[in-house]
């Protein structure tokens, strides 16, 4: 009798089929509001915080920065004359857009779902990864299809098709061979509507949006959420974090509070994630207009007290970082006892699997660089075989490591969270969810770490000239050798954007499927600044390389001597194996103490986060705003300077633990090695 009550009930229209009563919906618009104001607070940091950041850099250098990492470049001692291009001055390559279909995802799946197709697409340095839907590749159509010969899929015929994984994955591949025929095509793709459509045109107010993308970051920060949500306008993002705010303190309670049949369920809960869209889109369009409107009053403004306050503000930003840090590191000292103890457990439970891991790399690594010393010194006829040989022993040594690797941490990753969480503080144990999906992430960055594929294109340049240069009669003088090596090392410097552009794309790939990963978003970061300088260290590489090679053999073509063809070719030979040697070693040094980085920042991120919230909530910074008075106060805010302070001084803290307890050892283990 209660079911068919219910379902009457449900039929009729009453509240079962939209459970949201006037009191939800007040609560609703208050958990808008709340948001709405964290956003507005955050949006205003952000623009300051920006402007300060460009006044700090336009007062402490006054030229451009040096195209690359100042700790990646080196200056060469003893280098010969060069005579080609600067490497400023070489340009950059042509590039095509490229664009793919990675995956696809349903979103709101327990709400109002619908099936979202993920798009990478790259141009140049730029890459984006973003939502399209069936109905924007019919856009594509509409603009582009008469033109593009690629069959393009039709919709279902019947509505619960558009959910079967065998229909999706048939779609999936139709629509990214549509998609590909349309950036290959040379009439349209450069068309504005294209690279829009791709998310790689550039932004109408750079400003703008580099502000709304900090500050939305920020504010699904503070509420710690971490999901990838799609949007095409800062009101879309804006609202949608808003919505899984509301979700995920509401729509619990509201689905067991409904009846237990599953479609009166999904029914009711798609009404009320209606119910809330229609609630929160025009409160965030409201307030997004209030600050577009006032954007312009506010920038300039802001400018105006930094140009004219901008010493002061720096003093005034300092002494309260000063007195801010003592009050912290008291304040945290007893939680980093806690962190302390977590991270020597860490280390007990890893280091036995992880020494096996690591000695089985150590080994299968060792065979690698023989075999592209092999590579580099052997005749250039044996280039391709040896080549290929390389290739495909770099491909068994990641199978390997990724197979073991996973295998290893899948064993004893629960029993290790299962202890942690025991023994850990309340408020510190969510931050362990993340390692939880470590696993998953190891293949993605062992092929994005032991990549070598892209540098060899610049290792066949060098050993191509290397045969020429073998058979010049050095007794002749220098010049002819000269010539060789500046227009080799003149091809590196260009193939090595081909390099960078590689791992480039590479890293930002590894970045936007970490964003897939439940939980892990407060490691995303780290680990994507940790591939983008792996791509600047093998960029070096090969300039590093090719320079000195060159210098080596020029300083030993100078020395007076009678030069014979044999020992003129051991030379070659010599000087080639003492730049790999040099350049190889430097390398392998930079992408250790990368990963090494990668670690403490992999703990740093989700504990910082955790320990901000802890911190801002039971210490009263009230008193700092004496350090600073009118206009001052307008742009140092305290709240920002408390989360930088906080997160240097937990990231510093962790580091020399780690250093301590894990580094230390484990770098002493690999030295056994």
């Amino acid at each position: 009798i209660s079911k068919v009550n219910s379902e009457a009930s449900y039929k009729m229209g009453s509240t079962v089929s939209n459970p949201l009563d006037e009191q939800k919906k007040e609560e609703i618009k208050l958990y808008c509001n709340e948001i709405l104001s964290t956003y507005q607070k955050e949006h205003d940091r952000a623009l300051k915080a920006l402007f300060l950041k460009e006044k700090i850099a336009e007062t402490k250098y006054q030229a451009i920065n040096d195209e690359s990492d100042s700790t990646l470049e080196e200056s060469h001692e003893n280098s010969r004359p060069r005579d080609h291009p600067n490497p400023h001055e070489i340009p950059m390559p042509s590039y095509s857009i490229e664009a793919k279909i990675m995956w696809w995802e349903t979103i709101d799946q327990e709400t109002d779902p619908y099936v979202a197709y993920v798009v990478e697409a790259t141009y140049g340095s730029n890459t984006t990864s973003i939502y399209r839907r069936y109905n924007n590749f019919k856009e594509l159509k509409s603009k582009f299809g008469k033109k593009v010969k690629s069959e393009f899929p039709t919709a279902p015929m019947l509505e619960g098709r558009k959910f079967n994984s065998t229909y999706l994955q048939d779609r999936s591949k139709k629509l990214n061979e549509f998609l590909t025929d349309v950036v290959n095509n040379e009439e349209f793709c450069r068309d504005p509507f294209l690279l829009n459509w791709l998310g790689l045109a550039d932004p109408e107010d750079p400003i703008g949006n580099t502000v709304f993308e900090t500050a939305l970051y920020e504010t699904k920060r503070k509420y710690w959420i971490w999901k990838r949500l799609p949007y095409d306008r800062p009101t879309e993002g804006l609202a949608k974090i808003i919505i899984e705010h509301i979700k995920r303190n509401t729509f619990y309670e509201l689905r067991n509070n409904l009846p237990e049949e599953t479609k009166m369920r999904k029914v009711a809960m798609r009404n009320v994630y209606r119910t809330v869209t229609r609630i929160v889109y025009p409160m965030v369009k409201t307030v997004w207009e209030k600050i577009q409107n006032n954007s312009e009053v506010l920038r300039m403004d802001t400018r105006s007290i930094i140009s004219e306050n901008y010493n002061e503000i720096i003093d005034a930003q300092n002494l309260v970082t000063e007195k801010m840090t003592e009050v912290i590191k008291e304040e945290i000292e007893d939680l980093m006892q806690n962190v302390h103890q977590i991270i020597a457990n860490l280390y007990e439970s890893f280091i036995g699997p992880l020494s096996e891991i690591v000695s089985n790399f150590v080994d299968e690594w060792k065979k690698v660089q023989e075999l592209l010393l092999k590579l580099v010194t052997n005749d250039y006829n044996e280039y391709k075989h040896k080549n290929e040989q390389l290739l495909s022993n770099i491909q068994t040594l990641k199978d390997n490591i990724i197979e073991k690797t996973q295998l290893t941490m899948d064993s004893i990753m629960e029993d290790i969270l299962t202890d942690m969480s025991s023994n850990t503080l309340p408020e510190l144990c969510e931050i362990y969810v993340p390692l939880k999906q470590i696993p998953k992430i190891i293949e993605p960055l062992v092929n994005n770490i032991l990549n070598l594929e892209p540098q060899l294109t610049c290792v066949q340049i060098i050993c191509e000239n290397k045969k020429i240069i073998e058979e010049l009669d050095i007794t002749q003088g220098v010049e002819e050798l000269q010539d060789i090596l500046d227009k080799e090392e003149a091809l590196v410097l260009w193939r090595r954007w081909w390099v960078w552009y590689h791992y480039k794309t590479n890293a930002w790939s590894l970045y936007y499927n970490i964003h897939r990963l439940y939980k892990l978003g407060s490691t995303i970061y780290p680990i994507r600044e940790s591939s983008l300088k792996i791509s600047e260290i093998q960029r070096q590489f090969s300039k590093d390389f090719s320079f000195k090679f060159g210098n080596n053999l020029y300083q030993a073509a100078t020395n007076e001597q009678d030069w014979e063809n044999d020992s003129w070719k051991e030379i070659v030979d010599n000087c080639l194996i003492q730049a790999f040697h040099d350049s190889n070693s430097k390398a392998q040094k930079a992408v250790l103490a990368t990963i090494k980085e990668l670690l403490s920042d992999f703990l740093v991120e989700p504990l910082s986060y955790k320990i901000e919230n802890i911190v801002l909530d039971s210490v009263d910074f009230a008193n700092m705003n004496d350090y600073m008075l009118f206009p001052i106060d307008e742009i140092v805010d305290v709240e920002v300077i408390a989360r930088n302070v906080i997160k240097t001084t937990v990231k510093q803290n962790i580091k020399n633990k780690i250093e301590e307890i894990v580094v230390s050892p484990f770098l002493k283990k690999l030295h056994e090695l």
